[in-house]
């Protein structure tokens, strides 16, 4: 006997329109695939003073794209690659301002701001195409037929409103893709401030950073249903005709559909480049990084500690009926604000460095020893050395202070050229000194 809702999914495949012996196909299509973007950038820089200058910077970028499956419809070669729509973007903010104390001592302050961000809707989003067909118990949205009274999960877009996917082994796939709609990205806060001051043959900068992270996911995997054709009767139509699935499964989130994990870094640094005779420079520094246990926004997640066999549950959740699950005391490293019995993620970074030159005209050999790889030695050729008001040290904590007589003031826009054109490497840095 034929099941009326299997033979309703068949006929969800295209008309054939090519049939191929030699690929063994019978319809072919040529669709065409979208992208629009746009972006552009905002700069501004202005000097208060010879003492003081601000530097801020604008970015932005937008993209939409449209991706076909395939088909028209529902057909796609896997549950993955239905027709889909796409946008992404990006936001940057940077402001940063510098201070000139003295020739001898500047501090530069810099606060920023990013954010990525992705939105992905499938061919059948909203169409409650699955209840629709009388597949039950696929579609729990309150918008579609037999639905889940009271159940939307969100706000912006229509949660379980589509079509079931479908493994269909050797044939074309069906339904809507995996993970749709989906909405996610990252927000990262961050602020920092470097401190340079030269004493004798000593130039130390000294300085930190505190980052802090958001990654908010608004997502089901399967949310109008899985179904996994093992091809019980050797042809996957005829399981479909026949109502006979090898596996079938639903995924959904508990207290809404949007996930929030939060975590943050520190990373204090000290740094030293030490003039030990006009042809020997030492750059020493370290890092300490503390990075935050990762917690979720309203305490909805858990860990399995494998020791006591138990389940430590954080937040408001119940683990009425469960008989291994306890509530986080903040032991497992769940809980938002838990005292913990150890200490968080910490690492230190050191770095180190040797530059020596004999002449204007020899070649300079440089021992290089960072972060804990094995030390390397490379010889480039040396230049002349520049003018006292031009020359910028290379530094493993960022860019540095000009180098210039102790009798010569350091001008404001000579700092802003130093510290945005030196290349950064080093403790302050994410780039390790002596990295190509």
């Amino acid at each position: 006997m034929i099941d009326p809702v299997g033979q309703a999914m068949l006929r969800l495949y295209p008309t054939p329109n090519n049939i191929n012996a030699n690929t063994i196909t019978n319809f072919a299509s040529v669709p065409n695939r979208s992208l629009n973007e746009g972006e552009f950038d905002v700069r501004l820089d202005h000097n208060f003073s010879t003492k003081d200058s601000l530097f801020a910077r604008f970015s932005y970028d937008q993209a939409v794209s449209f991706i076909p499956g395939g088909s028209p419809g529902y057909a796609a070669p896997s549950p993955f690659a239905s027709t889909q729509n796409i946008t992404n973007h990006g936001r940057n903010v940077v402001v940063s301002e510098t201070h000139i104390f003295s020739s001898n001592n500047i501090n530069q302050i810099s606060a920023g701001f990013n954010r990525i961000f992705n939105h992905i809707k499938s061919f059948g989003d909203g169409t409650c195409e699955a209840a629709n067909l009388g597949i039950l118990g696929a579609d729990l949205n309150t918008k579609c037929p037999n639905g889940v009274p009271g159940w939307s999960q969100s706000s912006s877009d229509c949660m379980s409103c589509g079509m079931t996917a479908t493994l269909m082994n050797n044939y074309w796939g069906l339904g809507d893709r995996g993970f749709a709609p989906f909405q996610g990205g990252t927000n990262v806060f961050s602020i920092s401030d470097s401190f340079d001051m030269i004493r004798g043959k000593h130039n130390i900068r000294i300085g930190g950073s505190i980052r802090a992270n958001q990654m908010n996911v608004e997502t089901n995997a399967f949310q109008d249903g899985f179904f996994i054709n093992f091809g019980l009767s050797n042809d996957a139509t005829a399981d479909v005709l026949l109502g006979q699935m090898g596996g079938i499964l639903h995924d959904q989130t508990f207290f809404g559909a949007t996930t929030g994990r939060r975590w943050k870094l520190f990373r204090p640094y000290i740094q030293d480049d030490w003039r030990v005779t006009p042809n020997l420079t030492l750059n020493l520094g370290v890092a300490w990084a503390l990075v935050t246990p990762i917690t979720e926004a309203q305490g909805r997640q858990a860990n399995y500690d494998v020791a006591s066999g138990k389940m430590f549950v954080d937040g408001p959740a119940s683990i009425t009926g469960c008989d291994f699950c306890v509530h986080s005391s903040g032991a497992a490293g769940v809980g938002r604000t838990p005292p913990r019995k150890t200490s968080p993620p910490a690492a230190v970074t050191p770095a180190a460095s040797a530059a020596s030159s004999m002449s204007p005209d020899s070649r300079v050999s440089r021992m290089t020893s960072t972060c804990g790889r094995s030390a390397s030695t490379r010889s480039v050729a040396a230049r002349p050395r520049a003018s006292a008001s031009s020359a910028v040290s290379s530094s493993p904590a960022g860019p540095r202070m000009p180098s210039v007589p102790k009798s010569r003031r350091v001008t404001a826009g000579e700092w802003l050229s130093a510290s945005r054109t030196a290349a950064a490497c080093g403790p302050s840095s994410a780039r390790p000194c002596g990295a190509p």
